[in-house]
C-alpha cells in the first residue's frame, strides 16, 4: 500500500476517475436484487411396528409449496438503440421495399462525429428485416450526442482535427477520462448515459411457484440382533439456484451475429427463465447392515430416476412461430415481434436421466483393540460407485464414477481431531471428442485430497480450532485422452488452488 500511495503521489495522472465505467461496475458487479420466498410444507407421518418389533415401517407424505418473487439486474443493450414503430432495432444499412436507405448520417462526409437519423417516419419498416447485411445498430440521438462530446474531448486533448473546428487543436495537458477514440456507430458506447440506459438495477422481474407432493416409505427388518435389512422409496426434488434461475437477469445484444451457425442473426438474447422448475427424482434403495463390537459394515444399492433436468436452450434465429411456441411454454420469457431474427439463449426443463449405484461403508471404534490410554480412536471408510444413464445425466453435478473416503477420528473429553483422505475418481467431462478424425474423451483425472481438523475445548463456553483443506495441494488436471496419443501429449490443463488453513475461536453464550 505504501508503494501504491507513493506512485499516486508521483503520478496522479495514473489514477483517474471514469464516471461511465464506475457506473457500470456499481450496477453490474454483484448486482442488487430483492427476493421474497414463502414455503408451506405440512406433512403426515405414520410409524408401524410388527413381528415383535423386528419389522418397522415409517412412511408418509409431505406437501410443499414454494412461492417466490424477485427483482434483479436488467442488462438491455437494445434500450440504447433507435427503434421503429414495431419495436424493432434500427440498423445502419436498413432499406425499404424500394431500396431506399432508411438511415442518414447528417455529419459532414468523412467526419468523426455521428448524427444518425431516420430518413423517413418510424412507421416505414425495413424490407431486409432478417438479412445478414443490415450493419450495426444505431444509438439513440441522446447517446450519440454524449459520444460526440467524448469524441470532441479526445480530439481536443490529442491535437486531432475535429468536425467542430476542422483545425488541429493544441493538446490540453489537463484532460481526464471521459473521452473516446470511437468513431461511426460506436460513438456513445462508453458514455455515462449509455451505462445508465443499458444497466438497470432491479428492473428485471421474476415470479415462480412450485408445489407437489412427496411420498416416502421405509422399512427396517432385524434379521438377527446384529443384522439389519433396510429398503426404501422417496420422491425428492432439487433446490433451484436463485442466482442463475429465479433472480431475473436479461442481457440483450443487438449486434449482428457475423460467424458460426447463426451468422446473420440480428442479435442475441440471454434470459434467466423464471418459469423453471426443480428436477424431481424417484429414489429407491436397499441396504444390508451388520453391527458388532462398536462398529458396523453395510452395503447398499440405489437407483434414482430423474425428470425435469434443467438443460440449455440455444435457438436458431427466431420466427414468429418459434416465439408463439416459446411464450406458450414459458410465459415469463415474454418474447415479442421485435425479437424475430434474434437467437435466444436460456434454460428450460426437459432433460431426464438415471443414476444407479452402490455404496460400501465401514466404521469401527478401536477401543477394544488398543490399551485404555489410547481409547477414543475411530476409523470410518466408504466407497461409492455411480453409473449415469440417460441423455442429461451428466448435468447432475459431480460426474465421477468412483469416490473413496477414509477418516481417522480421535476424541476425548476436551480434544477432537480428524484426518480425512478422499479419492475422487476420473470425471468424464465429454465422452466423445474428436481431432483429425480420431475420437476420444475429455477427462478431469483422479485426485487424492487430504484434510484435517483439530479442536480443543478450553472451557465450557470457548473452543479453539484449526483446520486445513487439501494440505498437499493436489492438482486438478484435465486431459484429452485418445488411444493413439502418447500419455505425455494428452494434458489439456492443470491447476492447483493452494492449501487453505482456518484458525479460530468459537464460543457459546
Amino acid at each position: 500500500m505504501t508503494r501504491a500511495y507513493k506512485l499516486y503521489q508521483d503520478h496522479p495522472e495514473y489514477y483517474q476517475y471514469d464516471a461511465a465505467m464506475s457506473e457500470r461496475a456499481s450496477r453490474s458487479n454483484n448486482p442488487a436484487y430483492d427476493l421474497d420466498e414463502k414455503t408451506t410444507a405440512p406433512y403426515l407421518q405414520l410409524d408401524w411396528r410388527t413381528f415383535h418389533n423386528r419389522l418397522r415401517f415409517v412412511g408418509g407424505v409431505r406437501y410443499e409449496k414454494v412461492e417466490a418473487s424477485a427483482n434483479g439486474l436488467l442488462t438491455d443493450t437494445g434500450a440504447a438503440y433507435m427503434k421503429y414503430a414495431n419495436g424493432a432495432t434500427v440498423h445502419l444499412n436498413d432499406v425499404d421495399a424500394a431500396g431506399n436507405k432508411l438511415v442518414t448520417n447528417l455529419s459532414p462526409s468523412g467526419g468523426r462525429q455521428s448524427n444518425f437519423v431516420l430518413a423517413f417516419a418510424p412507421t416505414v419498416l425495413p424490407a431486409n428485416a432478417t438479412a445478414n447485411n443490415r450493419g450495426a445498430p444505431i444509438f439513440l440521438a441522446s447517446i450519440q450526442a454524449a459520444g460526440n462530446a467524448q469524441r470532441l474531448a479526445y480530439d481536443n486533448a490529442t491535437g486531432v482535427a475535429t468536425d467542430a473546428f476542422n483545425t488541429t487543436q493544441a493538446r490540453d495537458p489537463n484532460y481526464t477520462l471521459g473521452y473516446t477514440n470511437d468513431t461511426g456507430t460506436n460513438i456513445g458506447r462508453s458514455s455515462l448515459l449509455y451505462m445508465q440506459t443499458v444497466y438497470k438495477e432491479k428492473a428485471a422481474h421474476g415470479k415462480s411457484t412450485n408445489d407437489t407432493y412427496f411420498p416416502s416409505l421405509h422399512a427396517d427388518y432385524d434379521i438377527t440382533d446384529n443384522l439389519k435389512f433396510q429398503i426404501g422409496y422417496a420422491k425428492t426434488q432439487a433446490k433451484l439456484n436463485y442466482n442463475t434461475v429465479l433472480i431475473p437477469g436479461t442481457t440483450r445484444d443487438d449486434n449482428v451475429v457475423t460467424n458460426g451457425a447463426n451468422a446473420g442473426a440480428l442479435g442475441t438474447i440471454n434470459l434467466h427463465n423464471t418459469d423453471l422448475q426443480p428436477w424431481v427424482a424417484n429414489n429407491y434403495d436397499a441396504r444390508l447392515a451388520y453391527f458388532i463390537n462398536g462398529g458396523q459394515i453395510s452395503f447398499g444399492v440405489f437407483t434414482k430416476s430423474i425428470k425435469n433436468i434443467i438443460v440449455d436452450l440455444n435457438t436458431a434465429p427466431l420466427t414468429q412461430t418459434d416465439i408463439d411456441a416459446l411464450n406458450s411454454a414459458f410465459p415469463d420469457l415474454a418474447l415479442g415481434t421485435g425479437d424475430i431474427g434474434y437467437v435466444l439463449s436460456s434454460s428450460v426443463n426437459g432433460g431426464n436421466g438415471q443414476l444407479d449405484g452402490a455404496e460400501l461403508e465401514v466404521s469401527q471404534s478401536l477401543d477394544r483393540f488398543v490399551p485404555h490410554w489410547a481409547h477414543g480412536f475411530q476409523v470410518i471408510g466408504s466407497s461409492t460407485y455411480i453409473n449415469r444413464k440417460g441423455p442429461n445425466a451428466q448435468d447432475l453435478g459431480n460426474n465421477r464414477a468412483w469416490v473413496h473416503k477414509a477418516v481417522l477420528n480421535y476424541r476425548n473429553r476436551k480434544f477432537f481431531g480428524s484426518l480425512r483422505w478422499t479419492y475422487n475418481g476420473d470425471w468424464i467431462n465429454n465422452p466423445d471428442i474428436s481431432s483429425n478424425g480420431f475420437h476420444g474423451k475429455q477427462v478431469t483425472v483422479a485426485q487424492n485430497l487430504v484434510d484435517f481438523s483439530l479442536s480443543y475445548q478450553v472451557n465450557r463456553w470457548a473452543n479453539v480450532f484449526v483446520s486445513g483443506s487439501d494440505i498437499f495441494d493436489e492438482r486438478r488436471a484435465r486431459e484429452d485422452q485418445y488411444d493413439v496419443r502418447p500419455q505425455w501429449s494428452q494434458m489439456g490443463s492443470s491447476n492447483t488452488f493452494g492449501v487453505t488453513y482456518t484458525i479460530g475461536v468459537t464460543g457459546t453464550f
